[in-house]
């Protein structure tokens, strides 16, 4: 059994340097590519995103929420609200929802910017 200090360092690297979806209590949901994540005592974790836009608004094809977002990309028969590419790090805290995103889904979101941030 590995001790939890390691299970979360494999937790982590599984998403390092993937586009991921992330869902925090106050910024919101974010989209971008994991540069970071840092464990807070709460059972949430911060994340730093390179490359990100925000997602306000949104439909998915399949499934519900961002775990369908993540895996089926977005509906191209709806309006969504997403922002504009942040060329910046973006520091996102109190994450409690990650998935990691198809390349179906990266390519949709990517080509989906609608608002500048």
């Amino acid at each position: 059994m590995l001790p939890e200090t390691v299970k979360s360092k494999l937790l982590i690297t599984q998403f390092l340097e993937k586009h991921i979806i992330v869902r925090a209590h106050l910024p919101g949901v974010f989209f971008g590519i994991c540069k970071d994540i840092m464990p807070n005592p709460d059972g949430t974790v911060n994340v730093i995103l390179a490359e990100s836009r925000q997602l306000w608004e949104w439909w998915t094809p399949v499934g519900q929420g961002v775990a369908g977002v993540a895996e089926h990309g977005l509906a191209q028969n709806h309006s969504v609200h997403v922002g504009a590419l942040r060329s910046e790090l973006q520091h996102i805290s109190g994450v409690f929802q990650m998935d990691i995103c198809t390349a179906v889904a990266v390519k949709s979101i990517q080509s989906r910017a609608s608002v500048q941030s």
